[in-house]
């Protein structure tokens, strides 16, 4: 049991944190690579910063870790976190962007738990 829920929730925040990225409005790419995920704790900071209206460094590795993380996730080592910290990503929820739907974060996270009971029907 414990395994196959281990699975199930690195799966699971596997594919939400991936449906995050691509469902986030893109103008610098900065709001998308700060969807991480973490076990045990949320990720504090942001990965890379916002340098002006349309520039930003961006850091890929804290998502790519996370992501990576899951990989050998157990219950026993913790909750997994999502988070953005990115200043802005609650403006795009509310529907500031044209590129997404307002409350897009709520629809990602929806879509991304009814693709995950497909691949467990399987």
């Amino acid at each position: 049991m414990g395994k196959f829920t281990s699975r199930a929730v690195a799966e699971l925040s596997r594919i939400i944190t991936e449906n995050l990225d691509e469902d986030t409005p893109e103008d610098t790419t900065f709001a998308k690579t700060n969807w991480i995920p973490k076990i045990g704790g949320p990720f504090r900071g942001t990965a890379g910063e916002k340098t002006g209206r349309r520039t930003a460094n961006i850091d890929e590795a804290p998502q790519k870790l996370g992501l990576s993380s899951l990989k050998n996730y157990r219950l026993n080592k913790g909750s997994v976190f999502i988070v953005n910290n990115s200043v802005y990503i609650l403006r795009l929820n509310r529907g500031h962007s044209q590129q997404a739907p307002r409350m897009f974060i709520q629809m990602s996270i929806v879509r991304s738990i009814r693709e995950a009971g497909k691949l467990r029907g399987r």
